[in-house]
């Protein structure tokens, strides 16, 4: 037989009383918490969000080749199958103050020496009308090699864009002549160097003195050795590894 003792018999008649008053409290508490924080700048809650029915038909169309953009990415000097180190960048940029933003893409060659202009760094200059020129040749341009990445900046302060390339043993920087054409600078600018493997870049005033400084990450730390160190890494970074 149950407690019939008289606090058995008021904890029995207290349980409804308690459940629904932890039902109302859970229920008010929620609503809230729901309307405070709906009025949190820029919060949408999740049971208002919902897709406009003129949106729903918005798709991408690859119009490259109608606009112009021709360029085939050469990664023969790369038998890996590591995709962070086969390059190659890209990089926009408004190059000819013409209020129309450049494309710059980066490519990968044996061809240290700019031989074959097919695999060479492409340049195309925006036209306005949604079509692009390729403009590499007549801009002194030469990006070669194994390239990694590329970004646009002032780095002289004269006001035009310059451009700053980075490959495996390599770094250039080519400043901004005008009228289209640049001259490689990265000896004069302090730039050159002799092996390591730049990869992207970054731009930024970071001691705040007006003029924009540059960082260049570096991938990793290669080197031809004998021995098991070298067997693993070349049966991880391929045979023809620079």
């Amino acid at each position: 037989m149950g407690d019939s003792s008289p606090l058995a018999r008021v904890t029995r008649r207290a349980w409804p009383g308690l459940l629904l008053a932890l039902m109302l409290s859970a229920l008010f508490g929620a609503g809230a918490c729901r309307s405070g924080v709906e009025e949190a700048p820029g919060f949408v809650p999740d049971e208002q969000r919902s897709v406009r029915s003129e949106d729903a038909g918005v798709q991408f169309v690859d119009v490259t080749s109608e606009a112009g953009i021709v360029f085939g990415h050469f990664n023969d000097v790369r038998t890996s199958v590591l995709i962070e180190d086969m390059g190659s960048g890209a990089a926009w940029g408004d190059y000819d103050d013409d209020g129309l933003v450049d494309l710059f893409i980066v490519n990968s060659s044996r061809d240290e020496q700019g031989q074959r202009p097919m695999d060479r760094g492409k340049l195309f200059r925006n036209l306005g009308d949604g079509s692009f020129e390729d403009v590499t040749e007549s801009s002194g341009i030469r990006q070669t090699g194994l390239g990694m990445g590329a970004v646009w900046f002032d780095h002289d302060g004269d006001g035009d864009l310059d451009l700053f390339t980075t490959g495996f043993g390599w770094q250039k920087l080519y400043s901004n002549k005008g009228g289209g054409s640049f001259e490689d600078v990265t000896v004069q600018s302090g730039l050159s160097i002799d092996g390591g493997w730049p990869a992207g870049s970054t731009v930024a005033d970071y001691d705040l003195d007006g003029d924009l400084d540059l960082y260049v990450p570096q991938y990793v730390a290669f080197q031809h050795d004998s021995g098991e160190s070298a067997t693993l890494l070349n049966s991880q970074y391929g045979l023809d590894t620079p």
